[in-house]
């Protein structure tokens, strides 16, 4: 019984002190570490970008979504190195809001990595189609961020 209730104690710490984190923890702190980000939610939507929400910019995000990826193809990241962008667009008002985008790479080991146009693609697009408001998620060996922001 004892062994029991330390095993349980045991796990549970394990698990309590790998998934906890505090309020100013960043993804940045723990790059290897994998915490499901998911979509976000409020911030400016894809739609928005122009700055008028009714627009739909679906189109003209993939096709940002496919220049980030031509950029970032063939590029070697060693573990926890990342390659970003950032794509402004023309507000209709005036100024410019934009995209920030990165590849994180989040493997085990030491190995470097480079992704392809099509992991790339594929990641990005499944993002675009499921959160509105952008998104940071693991696909494969790599963590990918889309993130539309108000503002250069």
């Amino acid at each position: 019984m004892q062994t029991t209730n330390f095993l349980l104690s045991l796990a549970l710490g394990l698990f309590t002190g790998i998934h906890a984190r505090p309020q100013n923890w960043s993804q940045m702190e723990c790059p290897t570490c994998f915490h499901p980000v998911g979509c976000y939610h409020g911030g400016l939507p894809f739609n928005g970008l122009h700055g008028d929400s009714r627009q739909n910019l679906h189109q003209e995000v993939v096709n940002d979504i496919n220049r980030f990826c031509l950029g970032a193809q063939g590029v070697v990241l060693k573990p926890t190195e990342k390659f970003s962008d950032c794509s402004e667009w023309a507000k209709s008002s005036g100024g410019t809001n934009r995209i920030e985008w990165y590849i994180l790479n989040i493997g085990g080991g030491a190995d470097d990595r480079a992704a392809t146009w099509e992991e790339c693609n594929a990641a990005l697009n499944r993002e675009l189609g499921g959160c509105s408001s952008g998104s940071e998620q693991k696909h494969g060996e790599f963590r990918y961020r889309i993130d539309p922001q108000k503002g250069a």
